[in-house]
């Protein structure tokens, strides 16, 4: 039987990757949603962003404001160095988990 600890160390391991895969992606979304039907009481909720961000025309760097490992990564860099990652990043969502695509593709589309 899979346990919770099991499933918490598989998404630590996932989400510890420094230059993920495809297949990082899909296994932390099987043991997400693993976790999600296992233990839907403890399973990790995704955070509504509380962060803020500036951007002014002109400046191309990122001042996005977040304690997460990515505001801080990303903080100071161009937005041009980063958006084809994310672009990356977003297609790999969108074959591994529609369901949270279209989510995101609506909050967009709702700025």
């Amino acid at each position: 039987m899979i346990s919770e600890h099991d499933l918490d160390e598989a998404i630590a391991e996932c989400k510890g990757k420094r230059n993920p895969t495809a297949s990082d992606c899909i296994k932390l979304s099987a043991f997400l949603q693993l976790k999600e039907k296992m233990f839907p009481e403890k399973a990790e909720q995704i955070p509504m962003p509380t962060q803020s961000y500036s951007y002014s025309a002109g400046n191309d760097s990122i001042q996005y404001s977040s304690e997460s490992e990515f505001g801080r990564l990303v903080y100071g860099k161009e937005i041009g160095q980063i958006l084809p990652f994310l672009d990356d990043l977003v297609e790999t969502v969108k074959v591994v988990n529609p369901r949270l695509y279209n989510a995101f593709i609506a909050k967009i589309k709702a700025l």
